[in-house]
């Protein structure tokens, strides 16, 4: 359907990035089993960056296109964490204390979407943020991740393969970094029509969008219908916005996705 959608013969896709948490594979890269079952010889990657991921791989295949390595691109997600690892350790919270640290599991839902670029002579600007040191707030680990990290009492604390995300702190940080960013960044935010979050908590992004002033144009439905969709968040927020008339072709954007290690961005153009 995105290619379609596009008007693009499958034989026009010249690389395909899969991005997110969800994988089956953690060799070869995921990408290449979406190009084999949708019969092509691409090039193919994988990006991983939490909840960022689709925005990274939009990062990348912007300048990927522009130093014309590749005429079209497709990036893939399938975020289906749930059904595999969290069903039904998710709900087996045995006690208050570790709601703290296991309730944000329980937000999280379950999503795939595709996404063709090109590339075209408007400009896009990417800007992000890092705060590493709030790493351990959110993690979800895979065996023998102690070999691959410092020590620290909030890594693993439900075990490998199960989220691990101290939501009160996490949001906090989030929120305050996020207002941040935003008012380093513009210095007026009334020429943006539109701002689409990584949907983690309506609750949070309304706030910010009261603080910065963005209002109604900050678009938080995602999270209210489908929950957390992790790296599916913004493509999803997209095609929602579309849908309900908030999203048009000449609109100015800006993604700003705050999610986990800890991570933050603002990547502006005009859909």
């Amino acid at each position: 359907m995105a290619r379609s959608d596009a008007g693009l013969s499958k034989s026009k896709i010249d690389l395909i990035i899969y991005c997110g948490v969800g994988r089956g594979f953690l060799e070869p890269a995921n990408a290449a089993f979406v190009a084999k079952a949708v019969g092509l010889s691409c090039d193919t990657f994988d990006v991983s960056e939490a909840c960022m991921s689709w925005v990274r791989s939009l990062q990348l295949a912007y300048n990927l296109l522009a130093m014309r390595s590749y005429r079209d691109i497709l990036v893939v997600n399938a975020e289906f964490n749930v059904y595999e690892h969290g069903i039904p350790n998710i709900f087996a919270i045995c006690s208050p204390d570790r709601l703290k640290y296991s309730f944000a599991a329980l937000t999280v839902g379950e999503a795939a979407t595709a996404t063709v670029l090109a590339s075209s002579p408007k400009k896009w600007k990417f800007r992000f943020r890092s705060a590493p040191e709030l790493a351990p707030l959110c993690n979800l680990p895979l065996p023998g991740f102690e070999e691959f990290c410092g020590a620290d009492v909030r890594l693993g604390l439900n075990g490998t393969h199960q989220l691990v995300s101290f939501g009160s702190e996490l949001s906090k940080a989030a929120v305050r970094q996020m207002i941040a960013f935003v008012n380093d960044t513009y210095a007026n935010v009334d020429g943006i029509d539109l701002w689409l979050p990584h949907a983690a908590s309506e609750a949070n992004f309304r706030l910010i969008a009261r603080k910065v002033g963005v209002g109604e144009r900050l678009y938080t439905k995602v999270f209210r219908r489908y929950g957390n969709l992790i790296s599916a968040s913004i493509p999803a927020a997209i095609v929602m916005a579309q849908q309900d008339g908030m999203l048009r072709r000449g609109n100015r954007i800006v993604m700003c996705p705050a999610t986990a290690g800890m991570a933050f961005g603002l990547v502006e153009g005009e859909y």
